[in-house]
């Protein structure tokens, strides 16, 4: 590529210097205006390939700046290689070791084990409308599977079959019989062909000198023939969530925002302010919550929500066919199958974990109704607003009584339990307002959880401070200006 390209830039300097002392000829013009197109055609391609390995997505319609994207590559490769890891205390140096190591942890993780969860039978759900079903399970046409192509991304890097969507896309009527024929086969028997649901886990480092194996994010490189499943199904999913997940979550839901929980918790706090109201705010964080989820418990929830048959099996179909490889410094371990937990960049992923939360919301929910579980009351109506849920981003509103702190308790226990989520109890907060700070330590110390203050940060965003203050958004003045810096150089 940069021989094409340095033999382009020769080819222009030279009729360019032949052209400022004599006239070109015909063909002369011709050949600079070929090699111009030659130049910007290989640049294009160039930077592409960059874009591609910088996985700097957000940048990709920007002019060309290959220096930028070279910097993020040598930067993200310095950053995500592993030769040194730790692994329930033990460490490994050697390549083959971690290899054999990871692999092993990450087999663990996504092991089900194996005991009776309680059920959550006594609570109330919405459900899915016959008219839904009979939209979920309907074949799948053309136009539906082209569709759900063009809306994936070109520039992601190939799949474990070695594909991207760009392929897909550039060659679709050529290969589309294929596809369209492999589709309909799973709609039709309800599988998925061995080795095409086969992904590798790339581990993506959450702090800037990662040590133990905890301090790295997995994230799924999915082949590109699931991946098409996947998004047809998501797509028919996002349809139908509206109408049976509960108004307090916020997250992929058609209509609903991120911005509308951020408004809302700061509407209670500002009520609670106002009316000097006694309050604890609990901000729980769950431990690896993808990874945690149980599928029976998932497959449970869907059947409570009114999912019919064929669409539980079709998804469990998803879950049960993968085949998992981690990447260590780009080479794959040895393959493994899983038995619980979700992808991070399944398309489906996102839906299927509002399908399991929504069993703590409706858990919340029960409280409420049978009086054990007192929220905060806010405008002229008194509208009770109890909790928020984003994805796995919860924060519970509460009279600050014993008795609430042990109703919260209890309904985390028994989520934990039916789904098998575990509260990071190292991250998660317990905030009061209008009470004594000995009252909340104690409350937080029966919580597990560590003592909070107001302001807090809730989905990113400053929550309960005086929004006119400069000091409350200076760490998101920083964010950017940390985004902003990578151009520089």
């Amino acid at each position: 590529m940069d021989r094409r390209i340095k033999e382009a830039e020769n080819m222009i300097a030279e009729i360019d210097e032949k052209g400022e002392n004599n006239q070109l000829s015909t063909d002369e013009i011709e050949m600079r205006r070929s090699s111009f197109l030659d130049l910007w055609k290989n640049l294009r391609i160039k930077e592409r390939m960059s874009q591609q390995k910088s996985r700097k997505m957000w940048l990709k319609e920007g002019d060309a700046n290959t220096k930028f994207f070279h910097n993020c590559i040598q930067g993200r490769w310095r950053r995500s290689e592993i030769n040194y890891v730790q692994i329930d205390g033990e460490q490994f140096t050697r390549v083959t070791k971690i290899k054999e190591e990871v692999a092993k942890y990450f087999q663990t993780l996504f092991t089900e084990e194996r005991w009776k969860r309680p059920k959550l039978d006594g609570v109330s759900f919405k459900q899915v409308s016959q008219a839904d079903n009979e939209l979920l399970k309907r074949v799948f046409s053309e136009v539906e599977v082209k569709e759900a192509i063009w809306d994936c991304d070109s520039s992601k890097s190939p799949s474990p079959d070695g594909f991207n969507f760009r392929f897909i896309k550039e060659m679709w009527e050529d290969i589309k019989p294929e596809v369209v024929a492999f589709i309909q086969e799973f709609h039709k028997h309800g599988r998925i062909v061995r080795g095409s649901n086969a992904s590798f886990i790339v581990l993506i480092p959450k702090t800037e000198n990662p040590q133990r194996i905890e301090e790295y994010r997995p994230i799924s490189l999915i082949g590109v023939m699931y991946k098409i499943i996947a998004k047809l199904l998501a797509n028919r999913l996002r349809k139908v969530l509206p109408k049976v997940i509960g108004e307090q979550q916020m997250a992929f839901i058609g209509g609903r925002q991120l911005v509308d929980g951020v408004i809302i918790a700061n509407e209670v706090i500002d009520e609670v302010k106002r009316k000097k109201k006694n309050c604890f705010i609990f901000k729980v964080d769950f431990e690896k919550a993808y990874d945690k989820v149980c599928w029976e418990f998932m497959d449970y929830m869907m059947m409570r929500l009114g999912f019919n048959e064929t669409w539980r099996k079709w998804i469990l179909e998803c879950l049960r066919s993968s085949l998992v490889f981690v990447l260590i410094n780009g080479s794959p371990t040895n393959q493994f199958s899983v038995s619980k937990g979700i992808r991070q960049g399944d398309p489906l992923s996102p839906f299927l974990f509002l399908i399991v939360v929504e069993g703590l919301n409706g858990l919340v929910a029960s409280a409420v109704e049978k009086g054990i579980y007192k929220g905060v009351r806010v405008g002229n109506e008194g509208v009770m607003v109890s909790h928020l849920q984003f994805a796995d981003d919860t924060v519970f509103f509460e009279e600050a009584t014993k008795d609430n702190i042990k109703v919260v308790k209890a309904i985390m226990r028994t989520f934990k339990l039916a789904l098998g989520l575990k509260i990071n109890f190292g991250k998660s907060h317990l905030m009061g307002m209008g009470v004594a700070e000995s009252w909340q330590t104690k409350m937080a110390y029966k919580l597990h959880c560590k003592k909070g203050e107001l302001p807090f940060k809730y989905l990113g965003i400053p929550i309960g401070g005086n929004n006119r203050k400069k000091s409350m958004w200076q760490s998101m003045v920083q964010l950017v200006e940390k985004k902003l810096a990578s151009w520089k150089g």
